[in-house]
This record gives structure tokens, sequence and C-alpha cells, in this order.
């Protein structure tokens, strides 16, 4: 009865550990091509696994790879017509973000994620007042690129968050050993008092 009743604790120690767990979710974008101009990129994380009634979204990562197409030492100077200006417009991370000289390499940037309840960003489509932003409901995020110049050469473009998946519809392996082990206790707990 003692082993029973350490058992029984054990069990509901472990129990919190059983319901949830971390795990990474991203939504690449090969683009392989010059961009200049505007660009829209969406990232749609429902299809690549998110499930907005299970996760919990805990960071943001946002990632890309970008060269400059002609490289030229003496390109940096205060004229502003040989640099590789960019404004990126998103409602997570920059919010109308302005890069005067965008230079060759892997960039990435990592934001602290907060549920929001509701919409996080709305306006008038010209008749009623629509949301536009609530990844935690849908799993989209957006992110918009103006590109003043014809330097520039993109590679990809990624976002990943980190989530916390709360299961509820389905039980754990744990969950199971557990009721297997306890119907095996209580079996050979009677096998015991009937001899």
């Amino acid at each position: 009865m003692k082993f029973f009743r350490i058992f029984c604790l054990f069990f509901l120690m472990l129990l919190p550990c059983a319901k949830s767990y971390a795990l990474l979710i991203t939504h690449a974008i090969p683009v392989n091509n010059q961009v200049a101009g505007s660009h829209s990129f969406t990232f749609d994380l429902v299809s690549h696994g998110y499930n907005p009634d299970t996760d919990n979204i805990n960071w943001v990562i946002f990632s890309y790879d970008i060269e400059e197409i002609i490289e030229d030492p003496f390109e940096d100077t205060p004229d502003m017509e040989e640099r590789e200006f960019v404004i990126i417009n998103d409602h997570f991370l920059y919010r109308r973000g302005v890069f005067a000289d965008m230079d060759t390499g892997s960039f990435s940037e990592r934001l602290h994620w907060t549920r929001g309840e509701g919409c996080l960003f709305s306006g008038y489509n010209g008749y009623e007042e629509v949301c536009y932003f609530q990844p935690d409901n849908d799993g989209f995020f957006y992110s918009y690129w103006d590109v003043a110049t014809e330097n520039l050469w993109m590679n990809s473009i990624s976002l990943t968050i980190d989530v916390t998946r709360n299961y509820v519809d389905e039980p754990s392996p744990l969950m199971l050993l557990t009721m297997v082990l306890s119907l095996l206790i209580i079996r050979q707990r009677n096998t015991v008092l009937s001899q």
C-alpha cells in the first residue's frame, strides 16, 4: 500500500510535464532574385504546424539573407543614391524600419511575444473596420519591403516562432503508461488479497 501511495504522488508530480512542450515552427520563403521596388511576404505558420487552439507563441525570430549585387568599397559615401536604401514595414518587429545602407549578410532579429487578445492591427476597407493582424488567432505574419535600389539580391526570408504546445484532446504517452501501471498494481494487490 505504501508503494501505491508513493507511485500516485510521483504521478501527480509528473502530470503537469505531460501536458505541454516547446517547439519551433518555421516558414522560410526562398526568393533567389533581385529585389527592387515593393515586395510583400506572407508567413503562413498554420500550414507549417502552428495550432492557434493549443499553441502559445513565446518568441518570434525574423531572418533574411541578402547580398549586394555589385560590392563597391567606395559606395558608402554621403551620396544616398549610392546606398541600398530599404524600408521594412511590418506589425511585429520593425513597424516601418528605415535602413539607409543594407550590406551583404544574414540578419536575424528576435522578439519576445505576449499573446494578444483580439486584433493587433486594424483598418478600414472603405466600408467597415477590418482586422489585418492577429497572428495568435490565425497564424499569419506579414512583412512589406520597399527597396530603393537595383543592387540588392535576396536569397531567402523566414519567420520562426517558438511556441509552447498544450495538449487537451489526446492523452500523452506518460499518462497511458501510468494508467497501465496503475491497473497492474491494482490487479497484483487483488491477487495478493485473494490468496
